[in-house]
């Protein structure tokens, strides 16, 4: 069956709004589009010979309502007789194709009903759950001594202290690991992963391990809204994989290379396009060995890929080359920094407002062109919600480090106030030395420093920057006149009319003609910066 058949004329908005979000939350269940689980049958016969199918064994350890499966068998790739499905929850039942092979069991242990081994599949393939929860079997079955069903992790070469760790992993990193072991030496997996695992600092142990044992073949950063129709916002991966032969130091990288798609795709407009882009230049690079540049993808040695992220905005080319046109020398902003603080996080405490407290800088109070002059909450000076340790001062840049429609619309401002205040848990606190805040601040809401932003973002709902991303993005070594040049346009011609204009009506054409103002001061600052002429804004007395 072809691949538009099986997704049908209503692929797309007829189908999400057909189909109702369905989702396990119990188990960490976000079920997979069929849109996405064709596209991955697509790749991986891009991937592996189609005269190979035929003998393959397949597995789908967390199997769900079975997409993976079943479209690879609609698609005339497999037989029902080639596939195992396994799902943990006892409510879901499989197509009719599946039934054959369908066990409920967990696809975190050995044995059971499917009598599961180490090293029995030629190709492992699926969406496993998300988050903390998912693996309670496992840790109950390692603190028991059940090594026969949770042992291959020892026989990976892990000993209990070792297990303790892993158990402290979330579930995804987990599964990641039974996809490789559940893979014969020379197999092939296809996983999606959320992008906090191929982005997250603190998880690159599990990502280097992973590639002592497997070559990445691709990842591929499925846009937002892919799983929307699921019932999440989580933005996820597809990641592509080879185990590596017994022989894995015998290997050789050599001019290897890795496909990275990345999501944010220039003038992509939905799914099928931005497939469609992906498997061009896949079918071009394995068939004829071209390399088409095109927006947002690009292949990368595998050789470059220790020590560094998989997420495919890290890799974007466009991204990276971002900072390529400026002239000036670039430092890591974390130079500059003196001190960095978040505001107070109480769970499950709300501030009470007070009417002359102190006032607290929330995310909704970082606009485009500055911070609210009147913002909506004041609290008790000195009180829990006003630590000393994030207390805000004329000069501190306030930068908003998480969130869709926080951090990836570049909120942030400078307070040049003279009134005590703080910040909210989501607001990092930002004291500078050695260069005007000011400046700094408008040049990371132009171009250059929202592609850095883009590039290092990691998180899986909710995208975010740590204090260590932030301190790693670079700024230009702009000589002092040209800052105060930049500075003073703001200060005599944007400053006084968002005091008077930004908090009360952001719709309003005097606030628009506001924003008009500050794009074009950002955009003159980014032709400085390229050109190295002196600062001309539009309509300014600079």
């Amino acid at each position: 069956m072809k691949a538009e058949k099986l997704m049908g004329k209503g692929t797309g908005k007829n189908r999400a709004k057909a189909e109702k979000p369905r989702y396990a939350r119990e188990w960490g269940q976000f079920f997979t589009p069929v849109r996405v689980a064709v596209f991955v049958w697509e790749m991986l016969q891009q991937m592996i010979p189609v005269a190979d199918f035929p003998r393959f064994r397949v597995i789908d350890p967390a199997a769900g309502e079975g997409v993976f499966l079943s479209s690879g068998i609609k698609l005339g790739l497999l037989a029902p007789q080639q596939i195992t499905g396994i799902e943990i929850d006892p409510r879901l039942r499989p197509p009719a194709e599946l039934k054959l092979r369908w066990f409920q069991a967990d696809g975190l242990l050995d044995g059971g009903p499917a009598a599961l081994s180490r090293d029995s599949f030629d190709l492992v393939v699926g969406n496993p759950p998300f988050g903390r929860g998912g693996k309670e079997r496992l840790a109950a079955d390692l603190t028991s001594g059940d090594w026969q069903s949770a042992g291959w992790l020892l026989a990976e070469g892990y000993d209990k202290k070792d297990l303790a760790r892993l158990l402290r992993l979330p579930v995804e990193a987990l599964f990641l690991r039974r996809f490789l072991a559940l893979c014969r030496p020379g197999g092939y997996g296809a996983i999606i992963l959320p992008d906090g695992f191929l982005g997250n600092d603190r998880l690159q142990r599990e990502r280097e391990e992973f590639s002592s044992r497997a070559r990445l073949l691709a990842v591929i950063g499925l846009p937002p809204g892919s799983f929307k129709s699921a019932g999440t916002p989580a933005r996820t991966s597809l990641v592509f994989f080879r185990r590596r032969e017994e022989n894995p130091d015998e290997e050789s990288e050599g001019e290897k290379e890795t496909l990275f798609a990345s999501t944010e795709f220039r003038g992509v407009k939905g799914l099928p396009e931005f497939f469609g882009t992906v498997l061009q230049t896949a079918g071009a690079y394995n068939f004829f060995g071209e390399k088409k540049v095109l927006p947002g993808v690009t292949w990368v040695k595998t050789s470059e890929l220790p020590r560094r992220r998989w997420h495919p905005n890290y890799w974007d080319p466009a991204l990276r080359a971002a900072l390529d046109g400026i002239i000036f020398p670039l430092r890591p902003l974390g130079e500059y920094i003196e001190e960095i603080a978040y505001g107070p996080i109480l769970p499950g405490k709300k501030p009470e407002p007070r009417e002359n407290g102190v006032l607290v800088f929330g995310q909704k109070d970082l606009f485009f062109t500055g911070l609210n002059p009147r913002p909506a909450l004041r609290v008790a000076a000195g009180g829990e919600f006003d630590p000393e340790r994030s207390r805000v001062r004329r000069g501190d840049l306030l930068f908003s480090r998480s969130g869709e429609g926080s951090l990836l619309r570049f909120r942030s401002g400078v307070y040049l106030e003279t009134e005590p205040a703080n910040v909210s848990c989501f607001v990092d606190r930002i004291r500078l030395g050695g260069v005007d805040p000011v400046f700094l601040w408008l040049f990371l809401m132009g171009k250059f420093g929202r592609a850095q932003i883009l590039r290092l973002k990691s998180g899986v709902g909710t995208p975010n920057l740590n204090f260590s991303e932030i301190k790693s993005l670079r700024i230009p070594l702009v000589p002092e006149e040209v800052q105060k040049m930049a500075v003073g346009v703001y200060l005599r011609e944007i400053l006084p009319l968002h005091r008077r204009w930004a908090g009360t009506e952001r719709r309003s054409p005097e606030y628009a003609l506001l924003e008009k103002k500050m794009a074009g001061l950002i955009k003159a600052i980014e032709a400085v910066l390229i050109t190295g002429r002196p600062l001309n804004v539009p309509g300014s007395r600079c």
